[in-house]
């Protein structure tokens, strides 16, 4: 079963839900870490190939329920599993599986992979907190 990200505080603008364009054949559940693909399209893709992370799906998306376009969460703070460990204050991306990992080289950071910065320390499968779309 896949482990999920779960939103717990939306802050002032509710999460600030970004629609974005999804393939109607695409499957993922709420909670899952969806990443960018052009143009302004959504892939709930497992590999860990250099893509850029669009934020959280905001709900579930069946395979070929007709839907072409969703809301993730590109602000907030989620509760995320801990792919490594890491420290509080880490920028953190998406280390396979839903999970999370410091996004420790320059490359991740700046090809757009961060989910955010980590609010607290880590080891492997902790639920961590991460505030969404954090500064650089």
């Amino acid at each position: 079963m896949a482990k999920e990200a779960v939103m717990r505080e939306l802050g002032p603008n509710g999460g600030n839900p970004v629609r974005f364009t999804v393939k109607d054949s695409n499957a993922f559940s709420k909670g899952a870490i969806v990443f960018l693909v052009d143009p302004k399209t959504i892939s709930g893709a497992t590999s860990i190939a250099i893509k850029p992370v669009a934020g959280i799906a905001a709900a579930d998306k069946e395979a070929s329920d007709g839907a072409t376009d969703i809301a993730c969460y590109t602000e907030g703070i989620a509760d995320c599993y801990a792919g490594t460990a890491f420290v509080a204050g880490s920028l953190v991306t998406v280390s396979g599986g839903n999970y999370v990992k410091a996004a420790n080289t320059l490359d991740k950071i700046l090809s757009g992979m961060v989910l955010g910065r980590a609010l607290q320390s880590a080891s492997v499968n902790d639920v961590v907190q991460i505030k969404l779309g954090a500064k650089l």
